[in-house]
């Protein structure tokens, strides 16, 4: 992989670190910032400072109320086409959990946990005569334990003679209902 520009080191990071000081409560500190260091541009500069440099960002795993909060503002707030509004998530996790997570944090999150549950439900190739779905096997053995709740012994019905992609959605949703139990109450 080729790298664009030059590689942040410790003294840049000091001398990022030491100008944001005295020059963050300025319009575009940035800019200044890159006349003093002309080898890197104003949007590198802030890049590293937003995401690594200032002191207030929280580096910790993000908990387990943190990444549902994610998921729901992400499924709730999402543009029509799917744009996700980074920087408004950054202002409400900090509002609500009181800790200044940085873009990528949040963005790394979101986008792993999508790969994720992409993998977990890979396309199924229809054109192969003998494909063993497990999702199929899963409803003929009754083997539903995996989707109840402590709270809930019933679970949606589903006919029988389900195809595959409603027996795929009807999973998604169950997994969806296990996963995020109080997504009901945030729509």
């Amino acid at each position: 992989m080729k790298i664009k520009g030059h590689r942040f080191t410790k003294e840049i990071d000091n001398i990022i670190s030491e100008h944001m000081k005295n020059l963050g409560h300025l319009p575009n500190p940035y800019m200044k910032i890159h006349e003093k260091i002309p080898k890197y541009s104003s949007k590198q500069i802030r890049y590293r400072w937003i995401s690594k440099l200032n002191p207030y960002l929280c580096t910790m795993p993000l908990e387990d109320n943190e990444k549902l909060f994610i998921v729901q503002w992400v499924e709730n707030n999402r543009t029509s086409d799917g744009i996700i509004h980074w920087k408004d998530l950054i202002k409400e996790v900090e509002s609500k959990f009181g800790k200044l997570r940085s873009e990528n944090t949040l963005k790394n999150f979101w986008h792993l946990r999508r790969r994720s549950l992409s993998k977990q439900f890979k396309e199924v190739n229809y054109d192969e005569p003998n494909i063993t779905f497990e999702y199929e096997n899963l409803i003929k053995d009754d083997n539903l334990s995996l989707f109840k709740n402590k709270d809930e012994e019933n679970i949606s019905p589903l006919p029988s003679d389900a195809s595959r992609i409603e027996i795929l959605c009807w999973v998604a949703s169950e997994q969806h209902k296990r996963d995020f139990p109080y997504s009901k109450y945030f729509k």
